[in-house]
């Protein structure tokens, strides 16, 4: 099972980054522009007043069945701040014990909103209002396409941070993707090239890797 938290006050760009992962992680389901589609392996729970256990048990249901269309049953909340403790503590057993091949996308208004011990079972995404005032190498990462190969290897090069600068070009280009769909392949190579983090290659080679592999300036 594959679970991920978007946290973003503003519900749209939240429901967009769903939106934006579920591509990411499966081509099973055909989404135009922002809507997701109706589709008999994905549950969508939208911005709900409170839930409750029995929806909880809803949940439980669908993911334990089989996949008709696809192969992964999708879970989506797009306001999980409206769980209940109780609806989180049986959500939380879902996650730890998974009964299937499954999504989960979770969307949240804030870190505070739900458990801790679900918040640590789940690859976590903030969406930045302002990801320039965040992003240590913001400027670098938008001026590199333009840069000729032998200039982005010396930047490389001199780069003391490369781990962060990693970690930033994958958050960078995720925002980016929101008004870029276009750029879904490039994540998608991102997230492969983190995975190699993991392994024996260094994180320099991932980045020389990565700088053939730019794309091009928009």
């Amino acid at each position: 099972m594959s679970g991920k938290i978007i946290i973003s006050s503003s519900l749209q760009k939240r429901v967009e980054a769903i939106v934006q992962e579920l591509r990411i992680q499966s081509s099973d389901f055909r989404i135009e522009e922002n809507n997701l589609p109706s589709h008999p392996d994905l549950l969508y729970i939208q911005d709900e007043e409170k839930l409750g256990v029995e929806k909880t048990k809803e949940i439980r249901k669908f993911l334990t069945t089989k996949p008709f269309q696809s192969d992964k049953k999708v879970l989506i909340i797009e306001s999980a701040e409206n769980l209940t403790i109780d609806a989180q503590n049986s959500l939380l057993k879902l996650l730890e014990e998974p009964p299937g091949e499954s999504i989960i996308l979770l969307g949240v208004d804030s870190e505070q909103s739900l458990l801790p011990t679900i918040l640590s079972r789940c690859q976590i995404e903030y969406l930045l209002d302002t990801p320039k005032t965040s992003f240590k190498y913001a400027q670098k990462i938008e001026e590199l396409p333009s840069k000729t190969l032998e200039e982005r290897f010396e930047f490389i090069e001199k780069l003391t941070e490369r781990e962060v600068f990693l970690d930033e070009m994958l958050r960078f280009y995720r925002l980016k993707m929101h008004q870029d769909p276009g750029l879904s392949g490039w994540v998608k190579e991102l997230l492969k090239a983190s995975e190699y983090k993991k392994g024996r290659v260094t994180i320099r080679l991932i980045l020389e890797y990565l700088m053939f592999q730019l794309p091009k300036e928009s």
